[in-house]
């Protein structure tokens, strides 16, 4: 809803371009058209979506906005949090959010804009231990695990903008207390939509897509979950958080959840517990050359070789083969074996290697092996010498009827 005489004027005022610069712009402007059927528009209002330069004026259009907050509200510009349209203000009392809502209503219709009440929202934050919450009244809620606290809205508005018990900002949901629940129960849902929709993509893909997939698709749900698992530091939030990271892993795998953890770490390459650490560095670093205007950010991310690349699918089936319940004992009313490796040997005399040993001792050095000869045709040379292997594996669990 930018005015694009209002931007030009902003632009020529603030001298962040030359003239010819300004001119150029404004007149690309003047000339684009929107034609839906027969009718034909030219919009006067908005930056072009998907152009590169169209963030930078938008940026540039409501920088005052953060000083207006910043002389009218008496809020620090640490305190404001602007990503495009999505704006983020801490206020410290009612009054400062009193006035922060009336500055932002004044600049958005002294700038041609409004503002969306229906999408804003206030989230009154408060510490862990704290038994009342201003705004919010408690109700008691009783669930699998037992009893907790829903702290719920007490009153619906202030100056007309909503009350809320959370609020979705870029991704991350925010409640009253920053706990981790909120953003679990979202990645869930999410997690559970994609794989609906990856299913039959899935059946035919390799364990390499597989995990692609997953670092592409799921992984980045969790980065949202960073921020709040740093202030939640309990152990009760880090295993929720640990659990449905491992077992997002095994459903777009395939694998079965009784899996160990410690093969589902090697698949994956790196820890959630160190990625939480690279993360605080890295976030701490970019915030302090953000404040001291440096744009030479130290990096702490360091990458990670896929440990799954060129694996065909046939890994997967052996791990399903490798804590599938045991035929062998099923036959004699035993319901409770496995065909481990361990059990297979101990109570049958079959030597079937475990699923450690194959991972550690083939798919391993094999990768090693082929990376060192260069990257061309890597996946297809990967393929041809551990495709074999895998199926002679495989063939005898068929041999032993298991």
């Amino acid at each position: 809803m930018v005015p694009h005489k209002l931007l030009f004027e902003k632009l020529r005022r603030k001298k962040i371009f030359d003239e010819d610069e300004v001119e150029f712009l404004e007149q690309i402007y003047a000339r684009l058209k929107i034609r839906i059927g027969k009718q034909l528009i030219r919009p006067n209002r908005g930056v072009a979506q998907g152009s590169i330069i169209s963030p930078a004026l938008f940026n540039i259009f409501i920088e005052d906005l953060s000083s207006d907050l910043q002389s009218h509200a008496g809020i620090n510009l640490d305190d404001l949090l602007f990503y495009a349209d999505d704006l983020l203000t801490l206020c410290a009392s009612k009054e400062q959010l009193r006035k922060a809502i009336r500055v932002i209503k004044k600049w958005s219709l002294d700038n041609g804009m409004l503002l969306n009440t229906k999408k804003s929202g206030i989230v009154v934050f408060a510490n862990r231990l704290c038994q009342t919450i201003p705004w919010m009244e408690a109700q008691r809620e009783t669930n699998l695990q037992g009893k907790r606290v829903e702290w719920v809205p007490a009153q619906e508005r202030f100056e007309d903008i909503p009350i809320c018990s959370k609020y979705k900002y870029l991704g991350t949901w925010l409640n009253n207390k920053l706990t981790t629940l909120p953003q679990i129960s979202h990645i869930k849902k999410k997690t559970g939509h994609i794989l609906m929709r990856l299913c039959p993509c899935l059946q035919q893909a390799s364990a390499d897509g597989r995990r692609d997939m997953w670092v592409s698709m799921i992984k980045p749900l969790f980065g949202a979950l960073f921020p709040i698992l740093e202030g939640d530091k309990t152990k009760m939030a880090l295993n929720q958080v640990l659990v449905l990271w491992k077992s997002s892993f095994k459903s777009m795998m395939l694998i079965p959840r009784r899996t160990r953890s410690q093969m589902v770490d090697w698949m994956i390459g790196k820890e959630l517990v160190d990625l939480c650490v690279e993360y605080k560095e890295s976030s701490l670093a970019k915030w302090i050359a953000r404040k001291t205007f440096k744009s030479d950010i130290i990096s702490y991310h360091n990458s990670v070789m896929n440990p799954l690349q060129g694996v065909p699918n046939l890994w997967c089936e052996i791990l399903k083969k490798q804590v599938s319940q045991c035929k062998l004992c099923l036959v004699k009313g035993i319901k409770t074996k496995v065909t481990s490796s361990d059990h297979l040997y101990l109570s049958h005399g079959i030597g079937i290697p475990s699923a450690m040993k194959i991972f550690r001792g083939i798919i391993e050095p094999i990768l090693e092996g082929e990376r060192s000869f260069g990257p061309r045709n890597l996946r297809k040379r990967i393929v041809k010498r551990l495709t074999p292997i895998l199926e002679l594996i495989l063939n005898l669990y068929k041999v032993y009827n298991l």
